[in-house]
């Protein structure tokens, strides 16, 4: 999970650093989180009465994605390091 200002501010990395050495760069919060513990803080932030339960149990242990190559070869650095930090520049303000 990442926020789309990271993700913007990750393009523009790769643009201003072209070309570079690897081709595919993984794009991801460094801090990782579980989708359970993500949606769950997603539910309090939003003061939901109703709490978020998942119906199946994952089978799989979670992958958690590196993305340290990309802040190596551009000095790119994250703005919402934790998923969970980005949920309050999420919210609409009524």
């Amino acid at each position: 999970m990442v926020h789309s200002a990271d993700v913007a501010q990750a393009l523009l990395a790769i643009i201003g650093k072209w070309p570079l050495a690897q081709r595919c760069y993984n794009l991801s919060s460094p801090q990782w989180v579980s989708k359970h513990d993500f949606y769950q803080a997603a539910v309090a932030q939003l003061s939901s009465a109703q709490p978020v339960s998942f119906s199946a149990e994952a089978t799989e242990p979670p992958r958690q994605v590196l993305a340290n190559a990309l802040c190596q070869d551009t000095g790119f650095y994250y703005q919402f390091v934790d998923a969970r930090q980005a949920l309050a520049a999420c919210m609409v303000k009524s």
